[in-house]
């Protein structure tokens, strides 16, 4: 390493050098938060979920429970699955599954699983 010339070098590096001590621990948890594994649902959230219109129509969709439940969240899929059971349009929802033709248009979580296809591609 040159030898410093002046005292404003030696001011420049020993800012650069805390920066970098500061921003090193920042680095590390956020390195040790993104390898966390996201916790497994709460038992009864996923018990309503696989019992769900919302699970059915996912599955006619093409769409991964999993994945789907991953990049929701719970209370996002707790307020989904609330929708799905307060839907009016609950009994030609469950007949157009049974008949293998989703309606999305109509489905009261349409905005959450087209945000949801978006964010894939």
């Amino acid at each position: 390493m040159a030898v410093l010339e002046s005292f404003s070098q030696f001011y420049a590096w020993s800012w650069i050098a805390t920066i970098a001590v500061l921003l090193l621990p920042l680095l590390v948890l956020f390195l040790r938060d993104a390898r966390t594994p996201k916790p497994p649902l709460n038992a009864a959230v996923d018990m309503r979920f696989r019992r769900s219109l919302l699970a059915r129509m996912l599955d006619s969709l093409g769409i991964d429970r999993r994945v789907y439940v991953q990049g929701t969240g719970e209370p996002a899929l707790a307020k989904q699955l609330d929708q799905c059971d307060g839907c009016a349009r609950r009994a030609a929802c469950m007949q157009d599954l049974a008949y293998g033709q989703p309606q999305l248009e109509t489905c009261v979580n349409v905005d959450a699983i087209t945000r949801y296809l978006g964010s894939r591609k």
